[in-house]
């Protein structure tokens, strides 16, 4: 991505795996490896249940059954009776991992090419029009997270965390239309 900032594979996600060794991992990474990972290391509440909502939604499009055709967590016929789903996430989470061929298929669907990208100029992720313009009320969140006005001391710089603060900032900023 030219010029961009993937989130599918840069290392913006601060984990602590169950060796005790911390990492950041980019999305794909940690549906791969969410097996290993022990806890999610997100400094910020807003920010860490922004991240937890985006990871439940891709969740339900990842775990299934683990054949192609069969059910998904998202799938509306078994959403549909409760039992059914229910019995649907017991077998996901017998499984103790994620499938990799359905984490890499999820990643790799042509409609979600550069969907991705923090700073997309046209679509940037998990941002409305506001924070594509740069503007959210009085803070220019688009330039904070990029880093161009933070400063050594602040906790927007490097893109790394521009991720985290994004999701902090797009709370902050939704529906305002500013």
């Amino acid at each position: 991505m030219d010029g961009g900032y993937d989130l599918q594979v840069e290392p913006w996600i601060p984990v602590l795996l169950l060796s005790g060794q911390r990492e950041r991992l980019g999305l794909r990474d940690v549906f791969k490896r969410a097996h290993e990972i022990d806890e999610l290391e997100v400094p910020v509440p807003p920010a860490a249940a922004g991240l937890l909502r985006i990871l439940a939604a891709i969740t339900a499009r990842i775990a299934g059954d683990g054949e192609e055709g069969k059910s998904r967590l998202d799938d509306p016929d078994v959403a549909e009776e409760i039992e059914d789903w229910l019995a649907l996430r017991e077998r996901v989470l017998r499984a103790g991992r994620f499938d990799p061929d359905a984490v890499d298929a999820y990643f790799d669907r042509d409609d979600l090419a550069g969907r991705f990208d923090l700073f997309d100029p046209a679509r940037p992720f998990f941002a409305g029009p506001a924070a594509a313009s740069g503007m959210c009320g009085r803070q220019r969140i688009a330039e904070h997270v990029r880093g161009e006005q933070a400063g050594a001391g602040s906790p927007y710089g490097g893109q790394r965390r521009s991720a985290v603060w994004a999701l902090h900032g797009h709370r902050a900023c939704a529906g305002t239309g500013r």
